[in-house]
C-alpha cells in the first residue's frame, strides 16, 4: 500500500493499523502541500460536466459554493455501510451473554478486557483488531472461511 511517488516506510508491516494508514496519508498531504486543497466534512449537491469541465455545487458549514474543475475522483467510502451476515444480525438481538459489534464501531480494547472474544473474519481489519484485542482479552478466537 503506497503511492509511487511516496513510498511507505520499512518499518510499516504488510497489514498497516488505521493510526499508520492515516500518518501515511496525513504526511503525504504535508509533503505534496495538499492539506489547503483537501475539504472535509463537505456535502457534494450536484456534479455535471460542461464542456471540457465538471462543474461542482457543494456545502461545507451550511454554505453552498460553486466550483469548476479539470477532474474528478468520486470517492464515496462504499465500505462505510457494514456488511453483517444474516445469521449474526439474528445472533446481536438475541445474544445476551455479550456484545456483537462489527470492526466499523470498534473503538477500543478495552471493553474485552478480560473477557473470552469470537472474531469473524480475518481480512485486514479482522487481523489488526483480533491482534489488539488479544493483547487484553482472557481468551480470544478466531472464526474465517478456509
Amino acid at each position: 500500500m503506497a503511492y509511487s511517488d511516496f513510498p511507505i516506510l520499512n518499518t510499516v508491516a504488510d497489514y498497516p493499523s488505521y493510526i499508520q494508514v492515516y500518518e501515511y496519508l496525513l504526511n503525504y498531504a504535508k509533503h505534496f502541500q495538499l492539506i489547503d486543497h483537501i475539504m472535509l466534512n463537505t456535502e457534494v449537491i450536484s456534479v455535471r460536466k460542461k464542456e471540457n469541465k465538471w462543474h461542482v455545487i457543494y456545502k461545507n458549514n451550511d454554505v453552498e459554493y460553486e466550483d469548476e474543475y479539470d477532474g474528478i475522483v468520486v470517492a464515496n467510502g462504499h465500505y462505510s455501510i457494514p456488511k453483517i451476515p444474516e445469521e449474526l444480525v439474528e445472533l446481536k438481538n438475541t445474544y445476551k451473554r455479550g456484545q456483537v459489534i462489527h470492526s466499523k464501531d470498534f473503538k477500543s480494547v478495552e471493553i474485552f478486557s478480560g473477557k473470552n472474544v469470537l472474531v469473524v473474519g480475518v481480512a485486514s481489519s479482522g487481523a489488526e483488531i483480533c491482534a489488539r484485542i488479544a493483547a487484553v482479552a482472557e481468551k480470544t478466537y478466531v472464526s474465517c472461511r478456509k
